[in-house]
């Protein structure tokens, strides 16, 4: 196994490389963090999909533009289904697809100015509701789109509806494209695509008769739709002025729940599934209970924020802590950092940690000052609200939602966590949602474990009479842990 190399002066275009596993194929043959991926099987590839795909292959070509700019051609001979080793800096080669509507409820026009360009980019591509499970409207969807979805069987996709009379669709779109919505739909679903769909609700919009006849339309295509999400329409204090939306209340949550909970009875036993699900963020509106596990039909649309609430307390039911890790925490300061929807989640999660380990554990219910606090989920709080909310910090270690960290390492005022850490002069670690997860950052935190060591031996002087104290030295280095999180929202969005 191994490559076959040639070698020719180039400055052309092409997919950059971000890592190359140390040991792997792509490493052994010479190819580089920083190369750019040209061409694969004489063709330049398009995204990560034509890439796998070929890479899948036993014997695979590519091409590549080596940072110091000389064309590295490869041949691979391996066997099938070897990884070669290689990860992209981004999963499309040739652009993200962006969005051809102009949608009222657009959450990029609500941002505040001054972020990030890469915030303001309306995505609506195929390759990343496959990939990523981000949602797609279909209205940009060309022949050549459908053809290769079908010819490369990308099932599932993630399709946000909305509505599905005509009129409806162009009052919340408005785009040319968007008075329909089934006939698309229908033609995915006869290739054999299934699609998991959302519902934005929007007050007075399509609510009432336009939801019970979307409802009645998705859930007459299942098993092709195997899953219909109601969400409430997430709105800034930076919306434009000229919007007339109104933010879902808790009558109309409750009202929405209710209407869930009808059709939930009706599918079950029309399809032996509910298909139909609210939101945790409608539940907490409503101030009710989250329904129990069995109701979620294994969790489609976890990174949509439905039914990770429950998952959250089913795992803090089960919840271990390790002995090591349990004397590691004991007497130490911790802090949980969250959004305000979550807060009562978390608070069981602290007093279970301090049960455990005999650890102080306080939540910190941080309000989001950067979009308004309407916004109460933990994946959009910014690095600025954390540190002013923060602070003063007397902790010894501060945990803060994974899912507000971006892939780069950045919040969502290009904050990173070890600035935040620098300021609050703590360890800062984003840890995954649930409460296993926040464990299993803990206790890949070296930190802890030589802290722990320093107390043994402390305590060890103080029982033969010594004066030893064990505190961390000024200047510790930040310990930052970076823990994959179920997606962009903790708990309830």
């Amino acid at each position: 196994m191994g490559g076959v190399l040639s070698a020719r002066t180039s400055s052309a275009p092409g997919a950059v490389v971000e890592h190359v596993e140390p040991g792997s194929l792509a490493a052994d043959a010479g190819v580089l963090p920083g190369s750019r991926l040209l061409r694969v099987n004489g063709s330049p590839p398009l995204d990560v999909l034509d890439y796998r795909f070929a890479e899948y292959d036993a014997d695979v070509e590519l091409a590549f533009l080596s940072p110091a700019g000389d064309e590295l051609t490869i041949d691979f001979e391996k066997d099938e289904g070897e990884p070669l080793g290689l990860t992209f800096e981004s999963p499309v080669f040739d652009g993200v697809r962006r969005c051809n509507n102009a949608c009222t409820f657009c959450f990029c026009d609500q941002l505040p100015k001054g972020l990030r360009p890469s915030l303001y980019v309306r995505d609506d591509d195929y390759r990343l509701s496959f990939l990523h499970g981000t949602y797609l409207t279909l209205t940009n969807l060309t022949e050549p789109d459908f053809e290769r979805i079908a010819r490369l069987r990308l099932s599932p996709l993630y399709v946000s509806v909305q509505a599905v009379t005509p009129e409806v669709r162009r009052r919340l779109f408005r785009g040319q494209r968007s008075a329909e919505v089934l006939p698309q739909l229908d033609r995915l679903l006869a290739e054999g695509i299934e699609v998991h769909t959302q519902v934005v609700l929007v007050p007075g919009v399509n609510d009432g008769e336009e939801l019970e006849r979307t409802v009645a339309e998705l859930s007459s295509r299942h098993p092709g739709v195997a899953s219909i999400a109601v969400v409430p329409v997430g709105l800034t204090k930076h919306r434009p002025v000229s919007s007339d939306i109104r933010p879902v209340d808790a009558e109309l949550a409750g009202d929405l729940l209710d209407r869930v909970e009808c059709w939930q009875r009706t599918l079950s036993t029309e399809h032996g599934v509910r298909l139909v699900h609210g939101s945790d963020e409608l539940y907490l509106l409503a101030g009710r209970e989250f329904p129990p596990t069995d109701t979620y039909d294994d969790y489609p649309q976890l990174e949509n924020g439905v039914g990770l609430s429950r998952l959250f307390l089913e795992d803090l039911c089960e919840l271990h802590c390790p002995d090591d890790l349990a004397a590691a925490l004991a007497r130490k300061r911790l802090t949980l950092a969250t959004g305000t929807a979550s807060q009562r989640l978390l608070t069981a999660f602290a007093e279970r940690l301090g049960d455990c380990t005999g650890a102080t554990v306080r939540v910190v219910a941080v309000r989001n000052r950067l979009l308004g606090e309407r916004v109460s989920v933990a994946g959009l709080l910014a690095g600025r609200d954390l540190i002013e909310q923060l602070q003063p910090c007397a902790s010894d270690l501060v945990l803060i939602p994974a899912a507000c960290v971006n892939d780069h390492g950045l919040l969502l005022d290009d904050t990173t966590p070890k600035q935040i850490a620098s300021t609050l002069g703590v360890p800062v670690i984003p840890a995954g949602p649930l409460p296993s997860q926040a464990l299993e950052a803990l206790g890949r935190l070296s930190l802890f474990r030589s802290m722990h060591t320093a107390d043994s031996r402390a305590r060890s002087t103080r029982d033969h009479g010594g004066r030893g104290r064990a505190t961390p030295a000024a200047g510790d280095s930040t310990a930052v842990s970076r823990f994959p999180a179920m997606g962009v929202r903790l708990l309830s969005g």
